[in-house]
């Protein structure tokens, strides 16, 4: 609830003391057309007409505001397109528009806690990937993430520290488990452990009974609060199994494997063409990524960045080390072994076994590559299959929602307003919520203030000493101004 304490146990894998707020679903997830429909029902034949037009005005004038608010963005993604080069004035526009845009539809930009715990653990791909921040540089939108306005919710916390290369914005959250021996992973970690000295991440945990969980504020006016730290959401990795069941059974046994998911990630870069690197900075050209996707779990947030190269595990470097030694020594050893040979047949069965084995070594090195380029393969059509638009289809599509989600609010304050009387903004809160509750069996987090200020600029309420609003006329009286609004479409609904 708005300006409670969340619980969270103190054992999540992510550190505790970092507030994750979070919107898990679209505010209002009813589509308009049901909301409509569902306000029509409690209307007596003789002003659903007039209420449907209300309806249809109403949507007229706040798509098209959203048209005009998304048209510079529409134009410099187009013009990025086909002469690969944005001024620096278009951009310093442009991501604070994108930003504003995803901020409206429920995103929020990944915090840079998330940010470098995607690195803590592998999910989803067996080896690791390097992630190319080299190619991935604009002035313009390290001015942008200077200016501290992408955590506008926050109090006082910095920007993260990869906005000044990329814009991550992050909405709903969910969980992914996988169960497996995972022999690789448990071998890598020993590794690691054991090469870092650091044995007390082999260690079964004791946690003292009655510990007591750890209190996390939640901000006032957060919308759709969900924490990731709590037991649902929290991350499971093979440390966590290894505190719980102790190194041994930990090893030996199957485990399941959770990792925190975003429903929906977006991000936005300027990404350099390989082909002009070299050129004088006027002469480069740039490719202007703005993309959508679905289901990313946390660990795997990296992939959506372009990669520079897939890297091989400890294991694999240990195991590729030891092989080519070997082999390196057998092939030495044969090799300084033809001085002693007198036979020329004696000596050619040795030639053919340093051949031999020049040969398994080339493919042991070859496998490697091989094994590094199936996984960057493999991770581009994961990726792909979860790309939800690139471009100006993603401002398209926050339009969309923006437009949809805005106009339900309106409708809703509005209807609840003229229907039931006054009410101070709270009252109207816990009415519509409630309304959505019984009408569509679902929970919406209502933006009052929000509604309220677009509806008092249109006219349709008023505001009275106190905070208490009313409605101000009815949809009758409304509908000749709203479609002269509509037909002029230059309202600005700020």
């Amino acid at each position: 609830e708005k300006g409670k304490t969340v619980a969270v146990a103190p054992d999540s894998v992510l550190d505790p003391d970092v507030e994750i707020e979070l919107d898990t679903e679209p505010f209002i997830p009813t589509p308009t057309s049901m909301v409509i429909q569902g306000l029509s029902r409690h209307l007596p034949p003789a002003e659903r007409s007039h209420w449907e037009q209300l309806c249809h005005y109403l949507e007229l004038i706040v798509m098209t505001y959203y048209y005009r608010r998304t048209k510079g963005p529409m134009e410099a993604l187009e013009t990025a397109k086909t002469q690969k080069r944005l001024s620096t004035e278009t951009e310093l526009k442009m991501y604070p528009e994108l930003a504003d845009m995803f901020f409206r539809a429920g995103y929020q930009p990944l915090r840079q806690k998330w940010f470098e715990e995607a690195d803590e653990v592998s999910f989803t791909f067996n080896l690791p990937f390097e992630v190319d921040y080299s190619s991935m540089n604009s002035p313009a939108l390290e001015v942008f993430s200077s200016r501290g306005t992408l955590l506008r919710d926050s109090k006082g916390e910095a920007p993260p520290a990869y906005s000044k290369d990329v814009l991550i914005f992050v909405r709903g959250l969910k969980v992914e488990d996988i169960t497996g021996l995972n022999v690789k992973t448990k071998a890598g970690y020993l590794l690691e452990a054991l090469m870092s000295l650091n044995l007390g991440k082999l260690k079964k945990a004791s946690v003292p009974r009655g510990t007591p969980l750890t209190n996390v504020s939640v901000p006032e006016g957060v919308k759709g609060t969900a924490h990731l730290f709590s037991p649902s959401r929290k991350r499971i990795s093979l440390q966590d199994n290894i505190k719980k069941l102790g190194l041994i059974p930990a090893l030996l046994a199957k485990l399941t494997y959770r990792e925190p998911v975003f429903k929906a990630v977006a991000v936005a870069y300027r990404m350099l063409d390989p082909d002009t690197a070299r050129e004088p900075p006027d002469g480069r050209r740039y490719t202007y990524v703005l993309s959508r996707f679905r289901d990313i779990p946390l660990a795997d947030i990296e992939a959506v960045l372009p990669v520079k190269q897939v890297l091989l595990t400890s294991v694999n470097r240990v195991l590729l080390l030891i092989r080519a030694f070997g082999l390196a020594t057998v092939l030495f050893t044969t090799v300084t072994s033809f001085d002693n040979v007198d036979s020329t047949a004696a000596l050619a069965v040795l030639l053919t076994m340093a051949v031999t084995l020049a040969m398994r070594l080339y493919d042991l090195v070859a496998s490697m590559m091989t094994m590094t380029a199936l996984q960057l393969s493999e991770m581009r059509a994961w990726l792909e299959h979860r790309r939800q638009g690139d471009g100006e289809v993603v401002v398209s599509g926050l339009r969309d929602e923006v437009s949809a989600q805005e106009l339900k609010e309106m409708l809703l304050a509005y209807f609840i307003l003229w229907r039931r009387g006054a009410m101070d903004p709270a009252t109207l809160d816990h009415s519509v919520e409630t309304f959505m509750r019984e009408e569509f069996g679902v929970a919406a987090d209502f933006d009052v203030q929000g509604a309220l200020q677009k509806l008092r600029k249109l006219g349709m309420v008023s505001e009275e000493p106190g905070g208490v609003h009313r409605c101000a006329h009815t949809p009758a009286e409304l509908n000749t101004g709203l479609q002269r609004y509509a037909a002029a479409g230059s309202i600005d609904l700020r």
